[in-house]
């Protein structure tokens, strides 16, 4: 689970990131690119509590921070394709394939 939800989480940050350039230097909405920079940051510390919990509880906790974090993403990155950012768009599979790993993350015992 480790090296995957890890793996997860650094791709959808590069694209995250990469989303953020482009929007700002489209000048697109400034509170809207902080809005997904947090999220997306979000995601990576929750990502980080959770494999380093020191109990269940706490990591159970973390994964479902993780998981609204990635949802913010997603529905940020939606409105910045929306707005015509193309790597806004790009940045949809990723931080999907992020969701899909938290879920499965949250699902084992």
């Amino acid at each position: 689970m480790e090296t995957t939800l890890q793996e997860a989480a650094q791709a959808a940050s590069r694209a995250v990131m990469d989303a953020c350039r482009q929007a700002r230097a489209a000048k697109q909405d400034p509170a809207l690119v902080t809005q997904l920079l947090q999220a997306g940051t979000g995601v990576g510390a929750a990502v980080c509590q959770a494999l380093y919990a020191p109990n269940p509880q706490e990591a159970s906790a973390a994964l479902k921070a993780a998981q609204e974090a990635c949802g913010s993403c997603l529905e940020l990155l939606g409105q910045l394709k929306a707005a015509g950012i193309p790597q806004a768009g790009e940045a949809l599979a990723p931080c999907g394939q992020l969701a899909e790993a938290l879920e499965q993350a949250g699902q084992q015992p």
